[in-house]
């Protein structure tokens, strides 16, 4: 059986929260456009690319395809530790401003009718240790990007429930781009993701581009990049399952240079609730590559809005 597009849209509340979601979406295009040809503020860059999916159908460092039931939305509490955020070779000496970090990221990723969602990220620092680029040493806690996006549906097999959708999202100028906390202006990430079962793995694709300001530190530099990245987690449907995930980056400033995170870890659910934790690796030798990562992530669904649902979708 082939991959069937999504039924036609619903008038009342149902269209109305469609075309929020595709203004939505537009706004984050409007948002990449902006970034694509604004120059960074000052030295410095966001020193946090990864992050912990808080979506169920999610695997390792990638969210899915999959939105919340509509009217109900998952909750999630997410933490990552990184270990030397930061890399860059002068002279042939190596500089490493921030020794490790640590961040809290609450989300919150809301169902619309006819499988869209929006979501809200907000990011922010608890301990922090190292210098910013002038050599200051960095406060121990501190704001990141706040991030909006949107979950557009393209595509669903019935029979198996996989999916095809389109991400969308917008990061908000938040954080001190010379304390390696944010990326000097707005950046917006497009892209396209695909989960569901492929034989016992469920198995999650994604690809797209992120535009961002133009970013530097000492020699090295970083900006607009391509993304792709693979995700599989065994068994598919049981209560606890092992997963591995690879997220790449190839940064377009710097004739495709690639960069990523190798990742796997163990992933408990029960009633409505996920647990996920999982360690990785950095691959590539990129600003904004950590050497090592560990990540933890608590997912509720939560049903806010009872009786506001889709009829199944036969």
């Amino acid at each position: 059986m082939g991959v069937t597009p999504l039924r036609q849209w619903k008038c009342g509340r149902r269209g109305e929260a469609a075309r929020g979601a595709i203004a939505a979406l537009a706004a984050a295009g409007a948002a990449a456009l902006l970034s694509w040809s604004s120059m960074a503020r000052a030295e410095g860059t966001n020193a946090r690319v990864y992050r912990v999916s808080t979506e169920p159908t999610g695997i390792g460092t990638l969210d899915g395809a999959h939105p919340p039931t509509s009217g109900t939305a998952f909750l999630a509490l997410s933490s990552d530790v990184l270990d030397r955020p930061v890399w860059s070779h002068q002279a042939g000496v190596r500089d490493n401003p921030i020794p490790y970090r640590v961040t809290i990221d609450p989300t919150l990723t809301f169902g619309l009718p006819s499988s869209f969602a929006l979501m809200i990220r907000a990011p922010f620092i608890v301990q922090d240790k190292g210098f910013d680029v002038e050599g200051r040493s960095l406060s121990r806690a501190g704001g990141l990007p706040l991030v909006a996006g949107v979950l557009v549906p393209i595509a669903r097999m019935p029979g198996t429930n996989a999916r095809v959708s389109a991400r969308a999202e917008v990061g908000l100028p938040v954080g001190r781009q010379e304390s390696f906390r944010g990326d000097g202006g707005l950046t917006g990430r497009l892209g396209l993701v695909f989960g569901g079962p492929v034989g016992p793995l469920f198995t999650v694709l994604s690809g797209g581009i992120q535009l961002a300001p133009q970013a530097s530190y000492r020699d090295a530099s970083v900006g607009n990049v391509l993304m792709g990245g693979i995700g599989l987690r065994f068994p598919d449907k049981a209560p606890v399952a092992v997963f591995a995930s690879m997220d790449a980056r190839f940064e377009v400033p710097d004739k495709y240079r690639p960069s990523g995170l190798a990742s796997g870890g163990l992933e408990v659910r029960f009633n409505q609730s996920v647990i996920r934790i999982l360690g990785g690796a950095g691959v590539g030798d990129t600003i904004a590559t950590p050497r090592s990562w560990v990540g933890l992530a608590w997912i509720q669904s939560v049903d806010l809005f009872p009786g506001y649902y889709d009829k199944p979708i036969r």
